[in-house]
């Protein structure tokens, strides 16, 4: 059974051409045209929602598997690299800025934020306060497990293993396994 990424090497010229075609047209009516093979499970599903999400992303490598289910808020901030992966139930707020390197695995029910509130204010309830924003940086070759939370203004470098359940804030150096809440080094890989 051949993988995703064979799959989309061997019909790589077909996908390229039906990108160029849909960009003839506007957005709204795209997403409306694919919206009933968006939820499908396969390689029906999994073209929807890759030509969908390359028209509302600010980029979209190749070979880039979107489950369904995955919400994404202010996708024209969000550049993502090649052969990545998100799962199913993500919530990601691309409000800040967020790059995802080439080669990243997110698995189910993670967070990606990259806006925070703010409270600094007292006259105002702390829902009301300011909304403050900062980018996320995902290097290449990073694997994040499920239930992991990324906040705003983290910066993870190339070749990291997230484990499940970690809340991640700052610079993670290349080369380890993070976990727990904080985040922190657990070993190297």
């Amino acid at each position: 059974m051949p993988s995703g990424r064979e799959k989309f090497q061997r019909y790589k010229v077909l996908i390229r051409g039906l990108r160029r075609i849909l960009s003839l047209f506007p957005t709204p009516m795209v997403s409306v045209v694919l919206l009933p093979f968006r939820s499908l499970r396969g390689p029906v599903g999994s073209l929807a929602r890759y030509l969908v999400w390359s028209r509302r992303l600010g980029s979209l490598g190749e070979a880039v598997a979107l489950a369904p289910g995955i919400v994404i808020k202010s996708p024209q901030n969000m550049a993502i690299g090649d052969r990545c992966s998100i799962h199913e139930f993500c919530y990601i707020d691309a409000m800040g800025g967020i790059r995802i390197g080439d080669d990243v695995a997110i698995a189910h029910n993670c967070s990606i934020l990259s806006t925070n509130h703010a409270w600094d204010d007292p006259e105002v309830p702390i829902k009301y306060n300011a909304v403050k924003t900062a980018p996320v940086e995902i290097g290449n070759d990073v694997w994040i497990g499920c239930g992991v939370r990324i906040l705003a203004g983290t910066k993870i470098n190339e070749r990291v293993v997230i484990a499940a359940g970690a809340v991640v804030r700052g610079e993670l150096d290349s080369g380890f396994v993070y976990g727990g809440i904080p985040a922190r080094k657990l070993k190297p890989l």
